[in-house]
């Protein structure tokens, strides 16, 4: 495939061992026709600096500073400045694995699908070494020929093969459902996992244009994003190989104390409830898993957070108006657990009937040993 390809790089204060890593990555990749966008969202001069430093050591890569507004800006900033018919997106602080776009587009090519999606693989910092190569990662993912077909299986079967391709109303929502988090046999892999962000995703230019980043929305809202970019997709193929390394930081926004996360999970529930029932009104167990999702996040950086200043009582309050959503006690009446190890399943079953049906006082302590014990 000859078509330019896009990869834009949202950078705000990105250590600079962990940006390199990141930039690295990219320009490595086996194949030439890449232009690199890094967008400067308001870093400070350090990061600034580097981003130029980058720039001027190879012209595939360009730099855009701007004020901080965040990331869904900076990724709607690189999409309108791209120049590619192909889109892609990466993280400051991961790295992706040299074959990736070669093997992103060869399947593009291959069965001229809007998207193309690889596999992500969790690592944590202490498991890498800043100071080793990014190809010396390659030998994590399976051997085997980029360009083998594999068996495949239209609509994503459960055969075990190195692609799955999604072709059909059908397999359309029982993509949605799964990246929603009801998980499918037919998109589990066995190496990795497929993405419900913007990454480890590769997107004609035309697609993505249709279903800009929400920039009225809030944090962590890229499940919204990709149930909205869905709207537009006829066809995606999916490869099996590993393409996106997601590094875990303890100190990341996800993990973060946040004092607006009450007002975001409202909007975001409220949100993804709107789009299923308006498109995919058959995924909405999904959504059900979707939306406990979000109230563990809520959980993680807001209720019980060690940075919290807030008294027991007033986290006691916004978990009460956050279980008392219709939206969420509807996903506690409707919620499958059938999939649950046994002793979780009676755990979550637990806190879906104290939630409905008190005292929810109980349905507060168990969230709070759930996320102490990450259950």
């Amino acid at each position: 495939m000859d078509g330019l390809v896009s990869i834009i790089i949202p950078v705000y204060n990105t250590p600079v061992d962990k940006l390199r890593r990141c930039i690295d990555s990219v320009l490595g990749q086996t194949m030439d026709r890449l232009e690199v966008i890094l967008v400067d969202d308001g870093s400070g001069p350090q990061c600034a600096s580097e981003l130029d430093e980058a720039a001027r050591k190879d012209s595939r890569v360009r730099v855009i500073h701007k004020r901080n507004e965040g990331s869904a800006i900076a990724r709607n900033t690189g999409i309108k400045e791209a120049a590619g018919e192909y889109v892609t997106f990466v993280d400051s602080d991961d790295f992706v694995f040299p074959y990736m776009l070669e093997d992103a587009c060869t399947r593009l090519d291959q069965y001229g699908a809007d998207i193309s999606m690889g596999l992500i693989r969790r690592f944590h910092e202490t498991d890498i070494g800043n100071d080793i190569g990014i190809r010396d990662y390659t030998g994590l993912q399976k051997d085997g020929d980029l360009h083998k077909g594999g068996g495949l299986q239209k609509d994503g079967g459960t055969q075990a093969a190195d692609i799955r391709i999604v072709n059909s109303e059908e397999g359309i929502r029982r993509f949605v459902n799964h990246i929603l988090g009801y998980p499918s046999g037919d998109f589990l892999f066995g190496d990795g996992y497929i993405s419900d962000g913007p990454v480890a995703r590769v997107c004609r230019k035309t697609i993505l244009e249709k279903a800009l980043f929400s920039e009225e929305s809030c944090w962590n809202d890229d499940t919204i994003w990709n149930l909205n970019l869905l709207r537009f997709c006829h066809s995606i193929v999916i490869s099996g190989k590993t393409w996106y390394a997601y590094v875990i930081n303890m100190h990341s926004k996800t993990r973060r104390y946040r004092p607006d996360c009450p007002a975001e999970f409202a909007y975001r529930i409220c949100q993804e409830k709107q789009i299923v029932d308006a498109m995919w009104p058959e995924c909405r167990d999904g959504l059900y898993h979707r939306i406990r999702s979000d109230m563990a996040l809520l959980c993680r950086t807001y209720l019980f957070h060690e940075s919290n200043p807030s008294g027991w009582k007033e986290r006691y309050d916004q978990f009460l108006r956050a279980a008392n959503l219709p939206e969420y006690q509807e996903m506690l009446c409707h919620i499958d657990l059938s999939g649950e190890p046994f002793t979780k399943r009676i755990y979550k079953a637990l806190q879906c009937v104290l939630s409905l049906h008190g005292p929810k006082a109980a349905a507060y302590l168990m969230w709070y040993m759930s996320t102490a014990r990450n259950i």
